[in-house]
């Protein structure tokens, strides 16, 4: 009897049309009262819950609603984009760890929080070494999961999933060859992976040179004029290094426990050349010519770390135990230190140092051991779903200690203790069969909160708000409330901080040097940071025949109190703004800067992040099943609404976007990323794009208006693979060799800095921007 259900079907009807007429009547407000996000979100779900409706009432009028008493759990919804085995392929990366930064780049540069096969582990730096044939897919969480595995909210959530059985041996090597200034560099390593279901043994052995820049490699890319002669003496050369590591892991099963270990072990050398020039001492009264001279740095840092990982079930408690440990020491001798620095030099001439030195050794040493334990549980049956519980304490033990000698001896060491603990809830609050309040969909709460204290700085408590709402499969929108405290760390407040002093920079106000310094002993009056944020987000995932679509839209709004200041910058509106880092003599010459990092008052930032990711194949219609184009394309932009910096108590608030701290580019208002690849057979094509916006900096301190403009700028690059095929010893089997060519920097691109009168000023030669031009490497890899 059809008819029957014509009634109910046109109550549904009318149900859904005053619900759109609502939602209408709410966007005329939100438009009215300028609210363009909450207006872009109702008139998105306007346009899903119309169709939705539409295709309600376009049912066939045979169908039959069939009703289903009970209580169902709604399905997981983290997963807001994913990656296929083959969407890995097409990335036509070398390690995991390849992977990991292409997919933080197309994140706008945001870091994730990294799981795997739905776990947290103590630690993953083995598995980065591993190629990215080991996994199966790539799943990426939204923020709101982030809670259950005792991660920050503030990022998503990355899950690797490995392969059941995979198993390989290769072998790869590769050179990096920039067009200009010197630089070369070579790498090489070895990677076997063995998994058998939970078993899984990997390790990799790598090294990596790197050639060093020299000042006759920047010579070229100064004019001939007297001024910027003059620099030539200090530039900052890039080192020539040479690394070497050791990455192991397993993990095992034993029982109902599985276990997980990684080690990375690594060995690097630096040396750096510095070139200056100087007066020899006088004969007889004559001061002798001005004579060229190398002075060279050396560093051997030696680095150990050890992750111990234990998950499993008890009852319906799920359980993860976590041991880590590094260690880390350091060794570093230099000539080119000064203990002290003639400021009168002869006729103010800048072509000269001053000729007093003292030898200078260092060496540092840091220890870190800490433990976690996380669970997370079920606590009781809601009429939405399950109500779950998760919770992580950990603890951990720093220690850092230096010594240097130089005229004199210091030693110094500080030790301290941190520890953490997190809980947080997941509540259901309606689902598609339990709707009290009639909202279509599912929608849930969740509530996390931390409390971290460190011996020496005190506590600070941290919480999270989290409201979700799915109102179809392919959709969620998600509201977020949280205020996060960051204590201190030891290596900047109490802890021993060596630094090669004596490097000389150049005052972008006068055309002056200074030099600069840093004080052992840190910043010990550094305040803990506080940042509370709102943020609202839109994520969307569906698959349309080949294509799957996932996009993200962001909104969010931060607040941040005592912000650090790491950077110190030699340029006019630093020094406006912070004149107390900065020593002049009685002229105005600057003649010290100190590089400490200090607490700035409070920054306000608003920034809208629209982020899309499309791949799909494209089918030749050929009897070969390998014969399909496989693609992918993502864009990222971030859009700084607004950066508003308050310096100190009671000053006024400075717009970092038109007047930025920084004296190479500034903060720009827009940052777009754009990625594209192509893989057909055994050819793989990638090109992308980034973009940064320009800006203007003011300096209100000059006699005369003047300004720096930084100029848009944006780069590509390019990269082909290609797989040949190679016949195997036994019968009948073959092996791959796949080969890199990547150029970076495809056109050559660089930056523009001029001043209001349409110069370059001193501080942005070019020598001082460490020049590569056109980066062109090759790299192979070949399974044994």
């Amino acid at each position: 009897m059809p008819f029957l259900d014509r009634p109910v079907r046109r109550r549904k009807q009318q149900k859904n049309l005053r619900l759109i007429r609502i939602i209408r009547h709410l966007t005329v407000i939100e438009l009215k009262n300028g609210s363009f996000l909450s207006a872009y979100l109702v008139i998105l779900f306007l346009s899903i819950s119309q169709s939705h409706a539409q295709g309600a009432g376009n049912a066939p009028t045979g169908s039959t609603d069939v009703v289903v008493t009970g209580r169902r759990t709604p399905k997981t919804k983290d997963v807001i984009d994913q990656y296929s085995a083959r969407n890995i392929d097409n990335l036509a990366a070398m390690t995991i760890g390849e992977v990991i930064t292409r997919l933080e780049r197309r994140n706008g540069g945001r870091p994730f929080s990294i799981i795997v096969n739905g776990r947290r582990l103590a630690d993953i730096s083995d598995l980065r070494e591993i190629p990215p044939e080991a996994l199966a897919k790539i799943e990426i969480l939204s923020n709101s999961s982030a809670g259950r595995y005792g991660f920050s909210p503030a990022n998503k959530v990355l899950n690797l999933v490995l392969k059941k059985n995979f198993s390989s041996l290769t072998a790869d090597a590769g050179t990096r060859l920039p067009t200009e200034g010197g630089g070369d560099s070579g790498n090489a390593a070895l990677r076997y992976v063995n998994i058998k279901n939970e078993k899984r043994f990997n390790a990799a052995l790598s090294g990596q040179a790197s050639e060093a820049l020299y000042g006759r490699d920047r010579k070229s890319l100064l004019d001939d004029s007297a001024d910027d002669a003059a620099l030539l003496p200090y530039r900052t050369l890039l080192p020539s290094n040479r690394t070497i590591s050791l990455t192991p892991g397993f993990a095992l099963p034993l029982g109902a426990v599985n276990l997980n270990a990684s080690a990375s072990l690594s060995d690097m050398l630096s040396q750096q050349l510095g070139r200056f020039f100087s007066a020899d001492a006088t004969l007889d009264g004559t001061p002798q010519p001005v004579s060229a001279h190398g002075i060279i740095d050396l560093s051997h840092t030696l680095s150990y770390r050890l992750g111990l990982n234990a998950s499993g079930m008890m009852k319906r408690i799920n359980w993860t135990a976590e041991l880590t440990g590094s260690l880390v020491t350091g060794q570093t001798s230099s000539r080119i230190s000064r203990k002290r620095i003639a400021v009168a030099l002869p006729g103010g001439s800048q072509t000269m140092l001053p000729t007093v030195y003292t030898p200078l050794a260092t060496s540092t040493n840091s220890s870190d051991l800490g433990g976690a334990l996380t669970a997370n549980a079920p606590l009781t049956s809601l009429p939405a779903g399950d109500m779950t519980m998760n919770t992580r304490l950990s603890v951990d033990l720093q220690d850092l200690a230096s010594t240097t000698r130089s005229a004199e001896f210091s030693h110094q060491a500080n030790a301290q203790m941190r520890s953490r603990a997190h809980f947080g809830l997941d509540v259901p609050l309606t689902s598609p069969d339990f709707t009290p309040f009639k909202m279509p969909g599912s929608t849930s709460l969740s509530l996390n909160g931390d409390y971290e204290r460190a011996q020496h700085v005190g506590g600070m408590p941290s919480y999270d708000l989290s409201w979700e709402w799915q109102p179809i499969d392919s959709l969620s929108i998600s509201l977020d409330r949280s205020a996060t405290g960051s204590l201190t760390a030891l290596s900047s407040s109490n802890a021993p901080v060596i630094y090669t002093p004596g490097a000389l920079v150049v005052d972008a106000v006068t055309g002056d040097y200074a030099l600069v310094t840093r004080i052992s002993g840190g910043a010990p009056n550094l305040r803990s940071t506080s940042q509370s944020d709102m943020t609202a987000r839109i994520s969307f995932n569906k698959t349309v025949g080949a294509t799957n679509m996932a996009a993200t839209v962001e909104y969010e709004s931060s607040k941040i109190t005592n912000p650090i200041i790491s950077i110190v910058t030699p340029n006019p509106q630093f020094q406006r703004l912070f004149p107390n880092r900065f020593i002049r003599d009685a002229a105005g010459h600057l003649t010290t800067m100190d590089t400490r990092p200090f607490n700035a008052a409070g920054e306000m930032i608003t920034a809208l992040r629209p982020n899309i990711h499309l791949s799909g194949t494209i089918d030749t219609q050929s009897e070969r099943q390998d014969n399909g184009v496989d693609w992918d394309f993502s864009l990222s932009h971030e859009w700084k609404l607004s950066d508003q910096l308050n310096p100190t108590q009671g000053a006024e608030s400075v717009d970092l976007l038109k007047t930025p701290l920084d004296g190479v580019r500034g903060a720009p208002r827009h940052q777009v990323d754009v990625e594209a690849e192509a893989s057909y057979r055994r050819l793989n094509a990638q090109l992308s794009a980034k973009w940064r916006s320009g800006s203007r900096v003011q300096d209100v301190t000059a006699a005369e208006p003047y300004s720096i403009h930084y100029a848009s700028f944006w780069t590509a690059d390019a990269v082909v693979s290609y797989t040949f095929k190679l016949q195997g010893k036994a019968a009948g089997t073959s092996k791959s060799l796949r080969v890199w060519l990547s150029v970076s920097n495809i056109f050559d691109r660089r930056q523009s800095i001029r001043d209001s009168a349409g110069d370059t000023p001193a501080a942005y030669q070019p020598a001082f921007l460490d020049p590569a031009g056109r980066i062109v490497a090759i790299r192979a890899s070949v399974p044994l």
